[in-house]
């Protein structure tokens, strides 16, 4: 599975449709035949590849400016499309957010063999995600939409200066501050000493927020520590507006 970030989007904003763009659709008909040539195929589009990765740089650099969003290719880049139920309320009556393609090995397109004119000469990683398009709507509607307390589920967190940071200063650029973070993770690198491989880059200030277990999210749904059973402790109607947001990175 793709290492992939999303939000439930709250308030009056209800998810509408999907769009895949022309080049995923592309790959979805011919996964069979593209998955045993990946590098071959993906050459093929280069232009694409190169318009996604400037695109990301652009957009991880500036955030979500009205200027960026109008600039994404809709034959490369898929979107969801939020349709606002109140449009009284004064923000936009529907809402397209690009994400990343789900193209090639589902991964940064620069990582692995394939070759690209303006690939960077250093290896890229294999857990990259300066390929990865999040929550793509100017900061200000992205703040009228999540409103209430906010909370975070990472559910393969890896060592937290190398991933559940990454996340956070992401959407800190949109505004959000998290109120509590659960976060999963089954190294056993990381048990060996937890202090020196994770809460030693945990800041002062993230620290109360955060809910860390070092071991594998449990397969038995009636767990205490199962992520659907926190958020029914957390989440219930008839309460404050809460915005729940998921990360995973496999």
């Amino acid at each position: 599975m793709a290492p992939r970030s999303t939000a439930f989007i709250r308030a009056t904003f209800f998810v509408q449709e999907y769009i895949p763009s022309a080049w995923e659709t592309d790959w979805r008909l011919h996964a069979s035949e593209y998955s045993s040539k990946v590098c071959e195929t993906m050459k093929k589009d280069t232009d694409r590849v190169e318009h996604w990765m400037t695109m990301a740089e652009r957009y991880n650099k500036t955030g979500p400016t009205q200027t960026t969003l109008t600039t994404f290719n809709a034959t490369t880049f898929p979107k969801f499309v939020y349709r606002n139920m109140c449009p009284s309320n004064m923000l936009p009556r529907t809402l397209e957010v690009p994400m990343e393609p789900l193209v090639g090995h589902l991964r940064n397109p620069y990582w692995g063999a394939c070759q690209f004119p303006n690939k960077p000469k250093e290896e890229v990683p294999v857990e990259d995600r300066e390929y990865l398009i999040i929550n793509a709507v100017p900061s200000a509607t992205f703040q009228a939409t999540h409103p209430g307390r906010k909370y975070l589920f990472d559910l393969g967190t890896s060592y937290y200066n190398t991933s559940l940071s990454w996340v956070t200063d992401r959407y800190r650029a949109l505004g959000v501050e998290f109120d509590e973070i659960w976060a999963w993770e089954v190294s056993q690198e990381l048990a060996k000493d937890p202090y020196q491989s994770y809460w030693k880059y945990v800041p002062e200030d993230m620290q109360p927020k955060l809910h860390f277990y070092n071991f594998a999210i449990s397969s038995n749904h009636d767990s205490p520590s199962y992520p659907m059973n926190i958020i029914r402790n957390i989440y219930r109607p008839g309460t404050a507006k809460h915005s729940i947001f998921f990360s995973w990175f496999v």
